[in-house]
């Protein structure tokens, strides 16, 4: 039994690992966009994150230069509720690599385990 737990365990830190390499992956390339309102984005931020609130994304999306519907787009918000929504809203334009990527509190950390200086 402990043979099977210790195996299991093995595969789950293996698959974790995975994950997160992928993560990493499309972190670097992709385009990071903060849903949060104009205030909050000026509160604090991940660097070179653009600032595109929820309630504007649909329309403004476009305006962002040099983004087309197969980039590699990184969502996040306060909590992840926005960012989930951001993610459907894109998705439902037909933007088909969309991260989302939750919280700025968990996607900092995230972030920073990929060695990313943002």
């Amino acid at each position: 039994m402990r043979k099977i737990l210790f195996a299991l365990l093995l595969l789950l830190q293996t698959l974790h690992g995975h994950a997160q390499t992928d993560f990493c992956r499309n972190a670097k390339q992709s385009v990071l966009i903060d849903v949060r309102t104009e205030d909050e984005y000026a509160a604090g931020h991940i660097a070179g994150a653009l600032n595109l609130p929820l309630e504007r994304l649909a329309t403004d999306i476009g305006t962002i230069r040099g983004l087309h519907h197969r980039s590699a787009i990184l969502v996040y918000c306060r909590t992840g509720n926005r960012s989930a929504q951001a993610r459907a809203i894109l998705s439902n334009r037909g933007y088909a690599n969309v991260t989302d990527g939750g919280s700025i509190s968990t996607l900092v950390p995230r972030l920073q385990a990929c060695g990313e200086s943002r």
